[in-house]
């Protein structure tokens, strides 16, 4: 045993004298109260969560050892005052905190309320234990006086050149959230409403405080986060998001005492608009200045992951709402969300969805009447300048019915494109453009029929013929889209414009872009270039040969001729169909035909027939619209 100690008495003394020559260093500390069951007064919901949450920024962000954090859940009246002591001592605090150069940081979270003063004129707030009574404060309360003069006390007798930072997520105006402090009936409360800013400073010193609310006002829970309105945003804001500029920050990396105030005040605006319409919450901020540095080193300090976590619930939010017409979804969601990610895109949606649903609603007298008793011309003419989409359908259904009907009515008579048909559409058109309706598509049903147009659409778009929508409605548009290409190939039956197999196929072999103007053509030279330029210009390249069985147009396009009208008529598998009825008004005029030759006249302006269709709702000033 003597040999023992005397290999261990070197070492002993080696490390008293490190202790002893070892300069002193600032130690972090943390005491940490959370009352939530009351049992006098409503419990209060939150209080433990916002205790975790200040917790982990105390830890994360402050630097303070876990060792070194004092948690208190339900702490009574009794425990409150052995902790923070009274007249004759400081309690157990002296033995939590060491070092002259200490930093104590001191978190309550719980009910608060006041009583009159001995002046009956003024109030003293009171911070209550779980098993206060809030109608005997003065007995069973712990007045928040004494509680900040104990600290107080603590740094002068300690920590001399430390640092002390409270917070409180309380109130002192005797109501919580949920009402009153005292269950089934008004709390009594005497005096008046504690100025609360003027009272810290009164009796903080050089203590730094940072409360929930002013002295008439009440602290709020955020339900949707679990949390307290102002400690969600304290603590989101000590994890660097006051810095951030996105809210008023300067992004230099630290967290000063007015980005904290700015990011908190506006944060909770917001929160409160959510949870608590109309309701004020202005947190207290006793013994900072602005340039007050709170946090450094934030490139170093890990991001609060419950930030993380809401910003990703609203992106999944903001996603669905992205494939909804839903305006009402959408407005609540741009005006509760805290991150908002696809704002932008999400109000350029809302607009669009608001100005399609003022368009819908313009629309809708005139297409109930349509579906109900229009005629093919008026539901054509009305479907080539709507922009809803709801009653499409049905204007479709209609109009393939009054389509197939047409064809039957024509056939009882034995007279295919007779004087029956002809005389019908000569009364509904009143005067309007001539348009002729051929069989061969009508008599598919609704749903073929309009497979069929969009498919010849398509390829129309393809070629170039076709600049509007494939929408299955076969109208003036599309008739003039047919025309053109078959012009461009140089068809000699360029009158037969009507959806069938064949025309799909006919265009499907026809090269890309058929239609559309060559830029040479479209970019006509304003001058006669020289002689020495036109010499030194490069020769034009030889054109590619077109496919096998293709030729090419007179402006160089490959296409796939068509065989003549008899070799047609004969071709397999192909549908007869009737010849066209000519709608005129004299039995003995007929419609020319245009040849490969002829110069394509400007489309006709449909003033008449459009008119007619929209007069119902628009009146006639929409007719100058109808005729673009």
């Amino acid at each position: 045993m003597l040999q023992m100690l005397r290999k261990i008495l070197p070492v002993l003394v080696s490390a008293a004298a490190l202790f002893a020559t070892a300069p002193a260093s600032a130690e972090k500390y943390a005491i940490v109260i959370a009352n939530s069951d009351y049992r006098v007064a409503d419990d209060v919901k939150y209080a433990a969560s916002d205790a975790d949450a200040v917790t982990e920024m105390l830890v994360n962000v402050h630097g303070v050892a876990r060792r070194n954090v004092l948690r208190l859940d339900n702490a009574t009246l009794g425990e409150m005052r052995a902790l923070m002591g009274g007249e004759r001592g400081l309690g157990r605090l002296p033995g939590l905190v060491r070092g002259s150069k200490a930093e104590l940081f001191v978190y309550f979270a719980g009910h608060g309320s006041r009583e009159a003063a001995a002046d009956g004129q003024s109030s003293v707030p009171y911070l209550l234990g779980v098993d206060s009574v809030p109608g005997a404060l003065e007995e069973t309360g712990f007045a928040l006086d004494q509680f900040l003069g104990q600290l107080r006390r603590l740094k002068r007798e300690a920590m001399p050149e430390g640092t002390i930072t409270v917070f409180l997520e309380s109130c002192f105006s005797g109501r919580s959230h949920v009402g009153d402090l005292i269950k089934d009936r008004s709390a009594p409360l005497h005096g008046a409403p504690v100025v609360l800013s003027r009272h810290l400073t009164e009796v903080s010193g050089d203590l730094v405080v940072m409360a929930a609310a002013r002295g008439d006002q009440f602290a709020v829970w955020d339900g949707d986060h679990g949390m307290s309105v102002f400690t969600d945003a304290l603590v989101a804001g000590m994890h660097g998001e006051a810095d951030d500029p996105s809210y008023s920050g300067n992004g230099d990396g630290q967290v000063t005492a007015r980005e904290l105030r700015d990011f908190v005040d506006a944060r909770m605006a917001r929160r409160l608009a959510s949870v608590q319409p109309g309701v004020v919450q202005t947190p207290d901020f006793v013994g900072l200045a602005d340039d007050d540095v709170l946090v450094e080193g934030l490139a170093a300090t890990p991001r609060w992951l419950t930030t993380e976590r809401r910003k990703q619930r609203e992106r999944l939010r903001a996603a669905l709402l992205a494939t909804t017409d839903d305006v009402a979804e959408i407005d609540g969601y741009l005006a509760t969300c805290v991150y908002c990610p696809e704002r932008d895109p999400l109000r350029a949606r809302l607009a669009e969805i608001k100005r399609r649903d003022a368009f819908c609603a313009d629309e809708a007298p005139l297409t109930e009447q349509l579906a109900s008793s229009g005629t093919r011309e008026q539901i054509t003419a009305f479907l080539e300048v709507a922009t809803c989409e709801r009653g499409r359908k049905q204007l479709g259904e209609r109009l393939a019915a009054l389509n197939a009907s047409a064809s039957g009515g024509a056939a009882a008579a034995g007279q295919p494109g007779g004087s029956q048909l002809a005389a019908a559409d000569t009364a509904s058109s009143q005067g309007g453009e001539n348009d002729r309706q051929i069989p061969a598509a009508a008599a598919l049903d609704a749903d073929a029929q309009r497979d069929l147009v969009v498919r010849l659409q398509t390829e129309l778009q393809r070629v170039g013929c076709l600049k509007g929508r494939a929408d299955g409605i076969w109208g003036r548009q599309g008739r003039r889209a047919m025309t053109r290409f078959l012009e461009e190939i140089e068809d000699d039956d360029a009158g037969d414009v009507e959806p069938s197999e064949e025309l799909i196929e006919l265009v499907a072999g026809a090269e890309t872009g058929l239609c559309e103007p060559d830029q040479e053509a479209a970019a006509p030279s304003t001058s006669t270039p020289s002689r020495a330029a036109r010499q030194a210009a490069p020769k034009r390249q030889t054109v590619a040969a077109c496919a096998s069985g293709q030729k090419r147009n007179s402006r160089g396009k490959c296409y796939t001729p068509t065989a003549p009208r008899a070799a047609r008529a004969t071709a397999p598998n192909r549908p007869k169909k009737a010849s066209a009825p000519t709608r005129t008004r004299t039995a003995t005029q007929t419609t020319p035909r245009r040849s490969a030759a002829t110069t394509r006249a400007p489309a006709k302006k449909r003033s008449g027939l459009c008119a007619k269709a929209f007069s119902t709702v628009h009146g006639t000033g929409f007719t100058a619209q109808c005729g673009l």
